[in-house]
Order: structure tokens, then sequence, then C-alpha cells
């Protein structure tokens, strides 16, 4: 059984392949991707030869691990008028957006 998607959280390619397809086994899921021809193959590259590895090279700007989702509004007219006077009211309450 795979680990479930966890709700409001973005997934980069790699995370929801490794999560759908090996049950958020990272490792098996890059060995199945170099396996498929993914990736340098040849086995010589070098941590001097490697890209942001130090030198005369500057690292790059890091990029977020868990990007951030933009809230979508709920349609609340949608909702029978009950049901959205008591979603409004704990909104309200909550202050949530």
């Amino acid at each position: 059984m795979q680990p479930p998607l966890q709700p409001l959280r973005c997934y980069s390619p790699f995370s929801l392949y490794g999560v759908l397809e090996h049950g958020a086994d990272f490792k098996a899921a890059a060995r199945q991707l170099a396996k498929d021809g993914y990736g340098d193959q040849t086995g010589t590259a070098k941590p001097s030869s490697a890209p942001n590895s130090g030198g005369d090279r500057k690292w790059g700007k890091p990029e977020p691990l868990i990007g951030e989702c933009p809230s979508i509004p709920y349609p609340m007219d949608a909702l029978p008028a009950e049901i959205r006077e008591a979603v409004v009211e704990v909104n309200d309450f909550t202050q949530s957006p």
C-alpha cells in the first residue's frame, strides 16, 4: 500500500513519482529512473566537476523543498443556505481564509 499524498502540499515530479510508484522509497525511485536511462549513466561525474561543487563556481539560489500552493477559495454559494451560514460562522470564528 502506498503512502497517501498529503493535502495542501506541492510535490516535485520526482517526489510524486517516488510516492506513487515506489511507496515513498526514494532510493528505489532513483534506482529505477537510472535503470530507465534517466540521469548520468557514465559514472564519470566527480564532485570537482559537478555543477555548484565549489572552486570558482558560485552556488545558485537554493530551491525550496516544498513549494507553496495557493489556496483556492471555495465557492460558498454552492452550499445550501444553512450549511453556508455555519461554515461562514466557523470561518469567522477561526479567522481562517
